[in-house]
């Protein structure tokens, strides 16, 4: 469940850039997770709801629920 809210943080934050957000460097994905502040017009927000996705400790990634609700909430 947690692995799938970072995988979908990935994918977003892939959307947002238009590559993958490490250029696929599997080592910086595994150390660090890759963090928003580098996504443009959408930086402030949306960031801070994809950089808690992407967390490198599953424990502060929120649960699906959550998740919908913070993407809903900047709709």
């Amino acid at each position: 469940c947690k692995s799938d809210i970072f995988s979908l943080g990935i994918v977003l934050q892939e959307c947002l850039l238009g590559r993958h957000p490490t250029n696929v460097n599997q080592i910086a994905l595994a150390n660090a997770g890759p963090r928003s502040g580098t996504l443009g017009p959408w930086s402030t927000p949306l960031a801070k709801v994809i950089d808690r996705m992407v967390s490198r400790h599953p424990h502060l990634r929120p649960m699906p629920d959550e998740t919908v609700a913070e993407l809903d909430k900047l709709r």
